[in-house]
């Protein structure tokens, strides 16, 4: 099943700033809507019902400011987690 996020913000320093509806593991791959992966989940902070997910881009020379609120995807694993 594919978990459905959306690209929040960018940082300073370049990475994407995600929300998804659950927590998800650290090094998780998100893929954006053509099933590309994007980058990896690098870091999980703010509050636990409704974290902020960093995530490092895969390509460091991607336009990543034109991304904001763009649709991300994961691949639940076969756990359901």
């Amino acid at each position: 099943m594919r978990i459905e996020g959306y690209i929040d913000s960018i940082s300073q320093n370049g990475k994407i700033i995600a929300r998804f509806p659950r927590m998800v593991s650290l090094n998780t791959p998100v893929k954006d809507i053509r099933n590309k992966t994007i980058g990896k989940i690098d870091w999980i902070f703010g509050p636990i019902d409704k974290p902020y997910f960093e995530i490092v881009p895969q390509n460091k020379s991607q336009k990543t400011l034109s991304l904001i609120g763009n649709k991300l995807y994961l691949e639940e694993d076969n756990n359901g987690k």
